[in-house]
């Protein structure tokens, strides 16, 4: 088993990067003026000193002061190369403006085409990305080989095509030292996350070509030992027996890591405690009808499932885990409702385990020593709503941002996540100026978003200097400048009213982050044109990267499936890692790939997911690619 997390490191090393590399970048990007008088290696000593921003402009004045066509060009490139580091994919158009005309090359402009497929990426402009990356393998300079394969990889994975991105991965992971390491871990990953039945067909088709078919036996090998429970160490060890050559022995192997036990203990017993009738029945029923067709789905032998209704013993949960217990339970999943969850997290010590399905409404959680001490531990799992508004923050500020503004619904929802984005964002370096709410119940957001944006202050000014100077004035809105991005805490239906509504007032040159239900879950185009742009982060599920079938393919199965999607992806999660539990939570660095984000527990038992950030494109989420992956120079992970 512990291979399959070995084959979704790639995730921790995304989460690596992002705190560390592009974080201390970004967090040190000054907006300094270059120097009056420019030379290489002042613009260098700036790139050198963290000053992206500053750096770039230094290249861009150096090479205007050229006559020579080619040495311009070399500086512009350059110049490019230190927009991408500041996170300014508009600067990096500016500086290969014109760049590719007298005297350039084929593989001239390709290098000008990488740097402008990497701004726009940053943009989730994929399609523009490909078809700029849409050039003759012969005209790529020698020495940008690999870097073009990791960065046309990054497109195709954004396009979602993850076996295309994976076979460039491939090339990668056999010519280029520096990546290999990574390049196999991302391999690994993209095949890991097609259907099990699609990389059995891969495989059949692709036995003629043997470094490509013994990556897809590999990643078959580990998905196997994963789902059976058994030792992939073993299995690792007999692949690099049979080829040590191969990439995947060289870069994977050798990889400083832990095992999972040699077999994942299964339960032969579990009870399912949950309110089927009454007020929380329909997202009860959604969890059921998931626990069940992960029951299904699972190809060994099943343990036996029993589902017991809490809706008339919640007062007595207590009473009603001893019956399951007594019944021959060695594992539970439940409760689900906050009040039950806390009585039987409060009551007398548990003799088997406990997966709830919602957080202990105080924050008094078991320390780890009484956790220890108990007989049996107590997991809680749930959809925290805090963890988007946590990564919407991370994600802008490794994209530069600094200065934010937010608006959310004025309601307890709203002012939870408005303290979970403020308290991140400003722990990261950022700055919250102002804080506004809407009445979610309204149908009209424009006084709120006019506050906002500072039309009220214009106005008000307007007005005083007419009735000081009785003329005739010309009035015009002017977009905030001291803000450089805006976070809304909204559903679909308020989101997609706020979103024009800021554009309308002058907001469109500012980026907008979002909480993860402002998406519904399912794709609907013509609904969420008007999100455009917009970023936020959910269940790698909703977003189309988990691998696993079509979310929307639930709506036709399950009533209220569009209302309880993500329920429906708890429910999957929660059976899916039962087994797995235990080793989880002494090993809380580890992950274990799943619907709704990638899982880890902590050692108070608290189940933590990471989700993926995707941006609205034509009405659609479009995944945010990953940000080490846009650096042209690269940086191999530890």
């Amino acid at each position: 088993m512990k291979r399959i997390i070995a084959a979704h490191r790639t995730m921790r090393w995304i989460i690596f990067l992002l705190c560390t590399t592009l974080l201390a970048c970004t967090g040190r990007v000054r907006m300094a003026p270059p120097p009056a008088l420019v030379t290489p290696t002042q613009a260098q000593a700036l790139s050198d000193q963290g000053e992206f921003s500053a750096a770039a402009k230094a290249w861009l004045a150096a090479a205007q002061k050229l006559q020579d066509p080619a040495l311009a060009r070399q500086y512009r490139l350059h110049a490019a190369d230190a927009f991408l580091m500041a996170h300014d994919p508009a600067g990096v158009r500016r500086a290969l403006s014109g760049a590719g005309g007298e005297g350039a090359a084929p593989g001239d402009l390709t290098r000008i085409d990488m740097r402008l497929a990497a701004a726009a990426l940053m943009e989730s402009y994929t399609q523009r990305a490909l078809a700029l990356l849409t050039v003759p393998e012969r005209s790529v300079p020698e020495d940008e080989a690999a870097r073009f394969r990791r960065l046309r990889a990054t497109a195709l994975e954004a396009n979602d095509e993850p076996f295309a991105a994976a076979r460039d991965w491939m090339v990668v992971a056999r010519v280029d030292p520096d990546h290999g390491a990574a390049a196999a871990q991302n391999v690994l990953r993209l095949l890991n996350s097609l259907p099990l039945g699609v990389l059995q067909q891969l495989n059949d088709r692709y036995q003629h070509i043997e470094d490509l078919h013994l990556w897809l036996q590999f990643a078959l090998d580990s998905r196997d030992a994963m789902l059976r429970g058994e030792n992939v160490a073993a299995a690792m060890a007999r692949f690099v027996r049979q080829h040590p050559d191969h990439p995947a022995s060289r870069w994977l192997a050798p990889m400083p890591q832990q095992s999972f036990p040699d077999r994942v203990v299964r339960p032969d017993h579990i009870a399912v405690l949950l309110p089927l009738t009454g007020r929380f029945s329909p997202a009860a029923r959604a969890l059921r009808n998931a626990l069940i067709a992960a029951y299904f789905e699972t190809s060994d032998s099943k343990p036996d499932l029993r589902i017991y209704d809490t809706s008339a013993d919640s007062a007595d949960i207590n009473t009603l885990y001893d019956h399951a217990v007594s019944a021959g339970a060695e594992y539970v999943i439940g409760p689900l409702e906050r009040g039950a969850v806390e009585t039987l997290r409060a009551g007398a010590e548990r003799t088997v385990p406990v997966l709830a399905l919602n957080d202990s409404p105080t924050n008094a959680l078991p320390t780890p020593q009484t956790v220890s001490a108990m007989n049996a531990p107590f997991y809680q799992f749930s959809l925290n709503p805090e963890q988007g508004a946590r990564q919407a923050a991370q994600l802008a500020r490794s994209m530069g941002k600094r200065r934010a503004v937010v608006l959310v619904a004025e309601n307890t929802w709203g002012q939870r996540l408005q303290r979970a984005f403020t308290t991140t964002f400003v722990a990261q370096g950022g700055e919250v100026s102002d804080r506004y709410r809407y009445d979610p119940r309204a149908h009209d957001y424009g006084q709120v978003v006019q506050r906002l944006m500072g039309v009220n202050a214009s106005k008000s000014r307007y007005r005083r200097i007419h009735r000081l100077t009785g003329g005739k004035l010309a009035f015009e809105t002017t977009p905030r400048d001291d803000i450089d991005m805006i976070f809304i805490a909204a559903r679909p239906k308020a989101g997609r009213a706020l979103r024009p509504l800021l554009n309308f007032y002058q907001a469109t040159e500012l980026a907008v982050y979002a909480s993860a239900e402002i998406y519904s879950g399912i794709p609907q185009p013509a609904l969420d044109n008007d999100l455009n742009g917009v970023y936020f982060c959910d269940a790698p599920w909703l977003l189309g990267i988990s691998g696993n079938a079509d979310p929307a393919a639930t709506l036709n199965a399950f009533p209220d499936g569009d209302q309880f999607i993500r329920l429906y992806a708890l429910g999957l999660d929660a059976y899916r890692v039962l087994s797995y539990l235990p080793w989880l939570q002494a090993h809380p660095l580890d992950r274990f790939p799943g619907l709704t984000g990638d899982l880890q527990v902590t050692h108070d038992g608290s189940v933590r997911r990471t989700l993926r950030c995707a941006r609205f494109a034509d009405g659609k989420p479009s995944p945010v690619p990953l940000p080490a992956q846009l650096s042209l120079t690269g940086t191999t992970p530890p």
